[in-house]
């Protein structure tokens, strides 16, 4: 009656249906009692017990998600805007207050200001190359270069008059490429960092926003677009492909055969296996807030989503992305940086925020389910056998004293003889992470 379930891409391990033998008086024979749990309701679940999450939508028991936990903060004067990690300390563009802050994150909950450096503008975005960081000015003062060798004493070297708003700043090789607001791309030779050479700008229609460089080309936001420009002659990037976009691009990140692309309407997932022609994937909705900053790590977007929080979002399938956590906050989110296990989140007025970076946010904590009596009739039992269908790691046991006493049940559907007889059955399920996201998850039992 009961069967092996297998399911593609999980491990499934049959356990099996409980089954309670009851010697009855008057009865010629021990009468063998089934109950099968797959998940559809919370009529069995004991709710005070149980903490770990009995999914009646999706029908099954799985660990639930607890977002992202936060581990520290550091106020900050000015608008916490983008950062990068430079020799164990990280740079804060610190936006309004005009500076770059050098920060210690030896103890990442009480991170500490080591040194505000002050910038001859609003500080939008920093990057790196070697030991120069390279700051995306406000106010139309392009980029200002700083030597960060000694990263606690940082030292302003040339800056770099763009003519326009610079909001974001890529490195490639020995180029800088500046996303100017109303002017197109900036193009820079930095092959000698204590003297630039500024040559044309890159003229595009629309305003751009943001950029990202890989593999010999430029992906550019611009307007309600997506830019794919050849860098074959990096003095002069050539647009090659453009793909239109639903809403305004606010920003791009290209990982791998992928670009995404964020902005007011959400966030778009664009197939750049081949840059020349580029596909759209998929598109989903944020639900509010706009897309400041996407930042990739394995299966997990960490998407900066302005005052609508920060989230996860799961791109295991691209085709079909889902959110699976949303950290909120009073500020703007602008900025991830993934270092050391953790996200250094840049939260607008806010300043830094230090949170727990397990990409699918799952609560190992929150990992026990336990049933309610399953022999109300209060038949004597004297052996019973568990099967269930799962992935993962889960440990059973079982009770015929109302939770007095608990066994370790074996999950291989054989007999389990009760050394204290009871008439109270329960089941109890400790769900044990030992893999990525999903974790344990329990289909049936």
């Amino acid at each position: 009656m009961h069967h092996r379930i297998q399911q593609p891409g999980r491990v499934s391990l049959a356990l099996a249906v409980a089954a309670i033998c009851a010697m009855t008086p008057g009865r010629s024979a021990a009468e063998i009692v089934s109950s099968v749990e797959d998940f559809s309701s919370r009529a069995n679940a004991d709710t005070v017990l149980t903490t770990a999450d009995w999914d009646t939508t999706a029908a099954e028991l799985h660990l639930p998600l607890q977002g992202l936990l936060t581990v520290g903060t550091l106020p900050t004067s000015g608008q916490a805007y983008a950062a990068v990690w430079q020799n164990n300390h990280l740079l804060l563009a610190n936006g309004s207050d005009n500076s770059l802050l050098v920060i210690n994150v030896d103890d990442p909950a009480s991170p500490s200001l080591v040194k505000s450096h002050a910038l001859p503008a609003n500080a939008r975005h920093v990057t790196l190359s070697g030991d120069r960081a390279y700051v995306s000015l406000g106010s139309g003062l392009g980029i200002q270069v700083v030597d960060v060798s000694v990263v606690t004493v940082p030292v302003s070297g040339p800056r770099i008059d763009l003519g326009g708003f610079t909001s974001e700043t890529v490195i490639s090789g020995t180029w800088a490429y500046a996303a100017i607001f109303n002017l197109g791309i900036g193009v820079v030779e930095i092959a000698d960092p204590a003297n630039p050479v500024v040559l044309p700008a890159t003229d595009l229609s629309g305003l751009t926003r943001g950029l990202a460089s890989q593999g010999g080309y430029l992906y550019v936001a611009a307007d309600n677009s997506l830019v794919v420009m050849s860098l074959a002659v990096p003095a002069v990037p050539d647009s090659v492909a453009v793909v239109d976009l639903l809403g305004t691009a606010y920003c791009v990140t290209a990982a791998g055969t992928r670009a995404y692309v964020g902005g007011p309407a959400g966030l778009d997932i664009i197939d750049i296996s081949q840059p020349t022609n580029p596909q759209l994937i998929s598109s989903l909705d944020l639900g509010g807030g706009a897309a400041y900053n996407v930042t990739v790590q394995g299966d997990s977007l960490f998407v900066a989503n302005g005052n609508n929080g920060l989230k996860i979002v799961d791109i295991s399938n691209p085709a079909q992305p889902q959110v699976l956590a949303t950290r909120t906050s009073n500020e703007y989110f602008y900025h991830t940086l993934l270092q050391n296990g953790l996200a250094w989140a840049s939260n607008g007025g806010a300043g830094l925020m230090v949170l727990q970076a397990d990409p699918q946010g799952l609560d190992g904590t929150r990992n026990l389910a336990v049933s309610a009596n399953l022999n109300p009739a209060g038949e004597p039992l004297v052996r019973a056998r568990l099967m269930a269908d799962y992935a993962d790691s889960i440990r059973f046991t079982i009770s015929a004293d109302g939770g007095t006493t608990w066994l370790e049940i074996p999950p291989d559907d054989s007999w389990l003889d009760l050394t204290d007889q009871g008439t109270d059955l329960r089941w109890r399920a400790e769900l044990v992470q030992t893999g990525p996201f999903p974790g344990p998850v329990c289909r049936s039992l």
